[in-house]
């Protein structure tokens, strides 16, 4: 190092050209005094080790064909990548939404009123009722009143004991009958039937009375005037309640008829004939 030095010194006291020229060999020198500087004495010794021999240009050899498979196989699957990509050119372009774009706002609809649903169809039935304590077909068809629910309804059929009502919705009603014979006559009746027979049992409390005459007279019963016997020789039904009742039957010119009838269930018919008053001159 010391040399070194020295060597420096001169240098710089050596002229321009020549210093530049020193210079630049000890810029190329300086490497190789390093390295010498920092060698091992101790390892000079030892032998050098040879590093093993490269592998053979055969082995590169070997995998140029294995690369070259490779790109016939490629070759071989290029007209379907081809015609997959003419297909992909082909197909229409989609359209994507812009969403950096204001999403306009639903036109309103308008509100159509649905119509209401219509009320559901209720099955109807029919009854048959056997009012075994009145003989319907004695009396009158006006005399009988029927109501369900409180409304008068009109029989669709009527026999000698039995009343059949039509159009009856399915479910349970009051069936309410009033006749003038009849006492307080009423029932509740679940039609879940096309057809129900079902008996009614009423108490009569009055029976009706008709009188026949000739001639046509005027006639009384338990001293009142209740009806007028017609032209046609009989008088209209009349309501008497069950048991004992006084009849009178008059016309002038004619005898009186007083007569104790006892009223039936049912219909009581009486035939009377007068008979003429004499003159007594």
């Amino acid at each position: 190092m010391k040399a070194l030095y020295k060597w420096l010194v001169s240098t710089l006291a050596a002229p321009r050209a020549l210093r530049l020229g020193l210079l630049l060999m000890l810029c190329l020198a300086l490497p190789a005094t390093v390295a010498y500087s920092q060698r091992d004495p101790d390892k000079e010794h030892l032998p050098k080790i040879k590093k093993p021999p490269r592998k053979p240009a055969a082995a590169k050899v070997s995998a140029k064909p294995k690369a070259a498979s490779l790109s016939s196989q490629a070759s071989k699957a290029s007209p379907a990548s081809s015609n997959a990509k003419v297909a992909d050119a082909e197909k229409p372009p989609v359209s994507r939404p812009n969403t950096n774009a204001k999403t306009a706002a639903p036109a309103a609809t308008e509100t159509v009123a649905t119509p209401p649903a219509p009320p559901p169809v209720l099955e109807k039935g029919a009854i048959s009722i056997d009012i075994a304590a009145l003989i319907l077909s004695d009396f009158p068809d006006a005399e009988m009143q029927i109501r369900l629910d409180g409304v008068a309804v009109t029989a669709a059929s009527k026999s000698s004991t039995r009343i059949e009502i039509t159009e009856i919705p399915y479910g349970l009603h009051l069936f309410q009958f009033t006749h003038p014979t009849l006492a307080e006559c009423k029932r509740e009746i679940d039609i879940k039937a096309p057809l129900t027979y079902t008996n009614l049992t009423c108490s009569l409390t009055a029976g009706g009375l008709i009188v026949q005459s000739e001639p046509d007279a005027a006639l009384l019963l338990d001293g009142k005037p209740l009806a007028t016997i017609g032209k046609d020789g009989a008088s209209a039904i009349v309501y008497l309640p069950l048991g004992e009742h006084t009849l009178k039957v008059s016309k002038l010119g004619y005898l009186t008829h007083n007569e104790v009838i006892y009223i039936d269930p049912g219909v009581n018919q009486k035939q009377i004939t007068l008979v003429r008053q004499l003159n007594q001159n």
